[in-house]
């Protein structure tokens, strides 16, 4: 009799064990695909216009097109940050379930992961704080902030990034190219380019740690899959 129950208890938690397995697996393919999301707009959009801007106020001579520098612009505004799914992850480790995982490697790697995500999140932060307490600041003082969320507004690579529908947005309005060259000719404006880059720059590479705990999980879980 003690062997039945035996059995029987173990083959509940094995299905237990399934279902958790499952249900971590699309909780860290999300996750997954969430950072290499904010990785590409910090990369491909923020990084490249700040770059951009950098170089084109290095020109004694510029052909200004206002068109072309206003997208730049709006895009050094952009602020990506990662929203971490741990619901299951947390909910397995405050009720003790996270013991009927039998990989101890796995186990390990879920426990500490609230930590490390929480770590890039409060990184994010100090970036978020820069460029809505500096950077956009600076921006209202020396330039207009409405032709560049007019732009933002309609930039269609930034919604496919995101994947998100585009709505027709609409609050231009005319400028001089005099403003222009006065945001250039301030001497703090490539500073404040320079520290965008630096700080997306540090963000993407503990992004780059973290995808690569991540994909190390779901093998983890992938692996234990396969086997159960």
């Amino acid at each position: 009799a003690l062997q039945v129950n035996y059995l029987y208890v173990n083959r509940i938690n094995k299905n237990l064990e399934q279902q958790i397995l499952i249900e971590l697996k699309k909780e860290f393919e999300n996750n997954l695909a969430q950072l290499k999301e904010k990785h590409q707009i910090r990369s491909e959009f923020v990084m490249k216009s700040a770059g951009w801007l950098i170089n084109y106020g290095d020109k004694t001579e510029r052909n200004i097109d206002l068109d072309i520098v206003n997208h730049h612009l709006s895009r050094t505004l952009i602020v990506p940050s990662y929203d971490p799914m741990i619901s299951v992850t947390t909910e397995l480790i405050n009720s003790g379930k996270l013991q009927l995982i039998q990989n101890l490697d796995l186990r390990t790697q879920l426990t500490k992961w609230p930590s490390i995500t929480n770590d890039l999140v409060r990184e994010e932060e100090q970036f978020v704080s820069y460029m809505y307490d500096k950077y956009t600041m600076f921006i209202i003082d020396h330039y207009k902030l409405r032709p560049l969320v007019n732009k933002l507004q309609n930039d269609a690579f930034i919604y496919s990034a995101i994947n998100t529908k585009q709505a027709e947005f609409n609050i231009a309005q005319k400028q001089i190219k005099e403003e222009i060259n006065q945001l250039f000719n301030n001497e703090d404006f490539e500073d404040y380019l320079s520290l965008i880059m630096g700080f997306c720059n540090f963000l993407n590479n503990t992004t780059n740690t973290l995808m690569e705990d991540n994909r190390n999980i779901i093998q983890l879980i992938n692996s234990e899959l396969i086997n159960q």
